[in-house]
């Protein structure tokens, strides 16, 4: 066991605290430079499955100066060959690491960036896949569900992403002004897009009679929940599809 205290006792060196405690710090950090909370949520995770491999590893709490590149370097492998990770998921891991030891750099937690040296993973490109206009409207006539219909309308006229879609609140949607303020895009970049006129009456009519009177500032919502999850909207789709083959 290393000893973290100088001769006198007076002075404590960088990195003596367990790593979970410096995890925590970051994820604070995170909050207070107002980075969304799906983000903080997500490398939250990340870093709470780095500890658990840590401390199995050395069989109880680790501190953040003991961890070295080549422990990093045998949790992604973990992840890739026990766990059956994809490679850009791995790379995820890895950026919430190197985030995190920027991070820690900056704060004079450490001067150590042990996540530096280790390369990304060759991530094998897909070709973006885009649905055909016939695609489109035979899936829309098979949905029955009149919300879902409207979210999948929607994310065809805007080429917003589903999470965007659904996240969106009343006040974020002006039917009047014929744009959607996106808050939460990709990056936690903002963004205006524009209200097509086919989209348009479609909308209206959504909020004048689709929309359920519940509490709850979601734009697109359900009576039960006040909201639409999108494991929802993929099973809806993924059964008419089904059913239109």
């Amino acid at each position: 066991m290393k000893n973290y205290y100088n001769q006198n006792h007076l002075e404590k060196p960088m990195g003596f605290k367990p790593f979970r405690i410096y995890s925590k710090a970051y994820l604070e950090g995170l909050l207070a430079k107002n980075a969304s909370e799906e983000t903080v949520n997500g490398y939250g995770k990340d870093l709470e499955m780095v500890n658990r491999f840590l401390e199995e590893r050395y069989n109880g709490l680790v501190v953040l100066a003991d961890v070295q590149t080549k422990d990093l370097e045998d949790y992604l492998a973990n992840l890739r060959t026990k766990k059956n990770y994809q490679p850009a998921s791995v790379n995820r891991h890895l950026n919430t690491l190197r985030s995190f030891y920027n991070y820690a750099v900056k704060k004079g937690w450490t001067t150590y960036h042990a996540a530096a040296p280790i390369d990304q993973l060759k991530v094998p490109k897909k070709e973006r896949t885009f649905i055909e206009e016939d695609e489109y409207k035979e899936l829309v006539n098979a949905i029955e569900h009149p919300t879902i219909k409207t979210v999948i309308q929607f994310l065809y006229y805007t080429g917003l992403r589903i999470t965007e879609c659904l996240s969106l609140t009343l006040d974020e949607v002006n039917l009047e002004r014929k744009t959607v303020h996106v808050k939460n895009g990709k990056g936690n970049k903002e963004r205006v897009v524009p209200i097509n006129d086919k989209l348009l009456p479609i909308l209206v009519d959504y909020v004048e009679s689709i929309r359920p009177s519940v509490d709850s500032n979601r734009f697109f919502a359900l009576k039960k929940t006040g909201k639409v999850s999108d494991v929802y909207v993929d099973k809806i789709c993924w059964f008419h599809s089904k059913m239109t083959i």
